[in-house]
């Protein structure tokens, strides 16, 4: 009998077994289609680690014994990046038990190098100044060196693509409170008064002003080298003034925070008020700047800001104005059937805060009878934006008391109007196929540059292996549609000197309330990065 039950559970065990689920593939180099070996192949399942597995010498990989379910993989190597969101690598995978293995394959792209100098105007090195590189369409560093004693730094791993370097010496980070920054310089004396100077924010080639940066054109698995960094000096500016709450009484201890606009916050300082309230900066410059104050150990934290211009003169007398959080209420108006359990799909609203660049955007879904409350939030100019697709539904309108926001930003003051997000039914939508291109990635850009945001009106979708894509809960107007063999990152797609030079390739669709257009022999086009 015991034999029996053995047996039996052996048999089952090897049932399971035979029919459980399995992934294998190989993982290769995008530009040589050569094998790489000792990638490392993370699978993941419902958020968690499930199996990892290293590639061989032939860049094959396997993962058996898994359950049926939706997995995701992420490949990593020390020498190349990793695919983009949208390439098909990148993609869940459905598991079923049984059957022939799931077929994985990943090309990774190999990274670049780029190195160069922090030099005074005089060509000497200047050490431990951080350095910085970004995206051009990113307001924030996406990596950050520091100079080294000989001035010298080096990204030893960048993304292909355009980038751009600066040198900023004002930047504090936290991983680096040990390094000393470089004290500001003095200039020659200018008549009886030595007028102080220091260094500002530089922008290769040589640049104080953003807008006159560089994009460098990184090239998969290029190495660039002597892209020095001339730091530039400006004439420093003294602002002082006062930080005061609701009833204009001054505020002790708060942090007070200057940002200067022309380089994004790159050029920035940070002071407490004394017990009167007041601060004072030394190292601001001629330009326009963003004041933010916050208390401190104070719960729930008070915040003001706010805008000076300065030009060939200190500035006195500013004033920082602090307010308490509020809730700001509002309601999403959707004609929607409900379920069986008289429920009905629910979205979410969010709140993006323009003028901090240390604020998050701040959200909420909506109830089931509509409403929603966002809380925590300060006065200040805000972009709405509702988020979550319901099929069959667009959104109409955003309304701000009787303000249409739908494209514009809105002040926010307390105490706040209501929000109203009204979705209408009637959405369009959009199928087709893209001409002998697998796994390409359709996007759909609205040719309203007011609606060009990531979270509602421009819209991606990845084909299937014969080419066929599929969108839905459009909103109805004229889009322009591409066809991408990836894409990098989808907030590109905001920037609007990108699109406006992709355009004339672009396909224009023109889509009507409820109308389920079609879109065949789409052209497959390589997505613009080098």
């Amino acid at each position: 009998m015991v034999a029996m039950v053995w047996a039996v559970f052996l048999l089952c065990a090897l049932s399971q077994l035979l029919s459980a689920a399995a992934v294998e593939g190989t993982v290769t180099d995008a530009l040589s289609k050569a094998p790489i070996p000792n990638a490392v192949i993370r699978l993941y399942g419902e958020g968690d680690t499930v199996a990892s597995a290293k590639s061989d010498a032939q860049g094959q990989f396997r993962f058996d014994d898994l359950r049926e379910g939706r997995y995701r993989a992420v490949p990593t190597h020390d020498d190349y990046a990793l695919p983009p969101d949208h390439h098909p690598s990148r993609r869940s995978l459905l598991l079923a038990n049984g059957g022939p293995p799931t077929r994985l394959n990943i090309e990774l792209l190999p990274v670049a190098q780029l190195s160069g100098r922090v030099l005074s105007p005089a060509r000497e090195p200047i050490p431990n100044v951080p350095v910085g590189m970004r995206r051009p369409w990113h307001k924030h560093w996406r990596q950050i060196t520091h100079a080294n004693a000989e001035g010298l730094f080096r990204f030893p791993r960048l993304e292909p693509g355009p980038w751009i370097l600066a040198a900023i010496p004002h930047l504090r980070v936290q991983a680096s409170a040990n390094i000393k920054i470089p004290k500001p310089i003095d200039s020659p004396p200018t008549g009886d008064d030595a007028q102080p100077t220091g260094w500002t924010t530089t922008y290769f080639p040589n640049v104080t002003d953003s807008a006159g940066a560089a994009r460098i054109v990184l090239q998969p698995g290029t190495r660039l080298d002597a892209y020095d960094l001339t730091l530039r000096t400006v004439a420093l500016r003294r602002v002082s003034g006062t930080v005061l709450d609701e009833d204009n009484k001054p505020v002790p201890n708060a942090v007070v925070r200057v940002v200067d606009v022309a380089t994004q916050g790159s050029n920035q300082a940070s002071t407490a008020a004394n017990a009167e309230g007041r601060f004072e900066f030394t190292s601001a410059h001629d330009g326009d700047w963003r004041l933010f104050a916050q208390t401190q150990k104070i719960t729930p934290a008070r915040k003001g800001f706010g805008e000076i211009h300065i030009s060939r003169r200190d500035l006195s007398g500013v004033t920082v104005r602090l307010s308490s959080p509020f809730s700001v209420a509002g309601m999403v108006e959707r004609d929607q059937p409900r379920n069986a359990e008289g429920n009905r799909g629910v979205t979410a609203v969010y709140l993006l805060p323009e003028e901090s660049p240390s604020d998050t955007a701040s959200m909420a879904f909506h109830k089931q009878d509509g409403s929603f409350v966002i809380k925590n939030i300060y006065p200040g100019r805000y972009r709405v934006l509702p988020a979550g697709y319901i099929p069959g539904y667009y959104v109409a309108s955003a309304h701000y008391g009787d303000q249409d926001v739908t494209s514009q930003p809105i002040d926010i003051a307390n105490p706040p109007l209501v929000l109203k997000i009204v979705y209408r039914a009637g959405a369009a939508s959009l199928s087709g196929t893209v001409d002998r291109a697998p796994n390409a990635t359709v996007v759909l850009v609205p040719r309203d540059e007011a609606l060009r945001d990531d979270g509602q009106h421009i819209r991606t979708a990845s084909c299937d292996g014969q080419g066929r894509f599929q969108i839905d809960s459009l909103r109805p107007g004229p889009y322009y549609a591409f066809a991408f063999d990836r894409v990098v990152d989808t907030l590109q797609l905001e920037a609007l000197d990108f699109i406006r030079k992709l355009a004339p390739t672009a396909i224009n669709v023109d889509l009507k309330h409820a109308e389920a257009a079609t879109l065949d022999s789409l052209r497959l086009q390589s997505w613009p990065d080098y």
